[in-house]
């Protein structure tokens, strides 16, 4: 299973091929022939994915910070009961 930053570099990467690809496709002359239609097609599908997956990463850091944070708090609860017990 990828790690959420995995993905998030994923996602980029499939944006920046994203870019290329529609950096190509606007450079060929209207009306576009079927193959640069077949291009821009294929790079608006690889575009929705790479959003899907950069926001599947996102969402699962995100996880992963509410837990690291819920442990925090539990953490500090616990030296805060200690620091308390200590001191009577």
């Amino acid at each position: 299973m990828p790690t959420p930053q995995q993905l998030i570099y994923l996602s980029t990467e499939l944006t920046d091929s994203v870019k290329s690809i529609n950096a190509i496709v606007a450079k060929q002359e209207l009306p576009y022939d079927e193959e640069t239609r077949e291009l821009s097609t294929s790079a608006a599908r690889l575009a929705v994915l790479a959003n899907a997956i950069g926001q599947a990463g996102l969402s699962a850091l995100a996880h992963e910070i509410r837990e690291a944070m819920g442990e925090l708090n539990s953490q500090v609860k616990s030296a805060k009961e200690r620091s308390r017990k200590s001191m009577t």
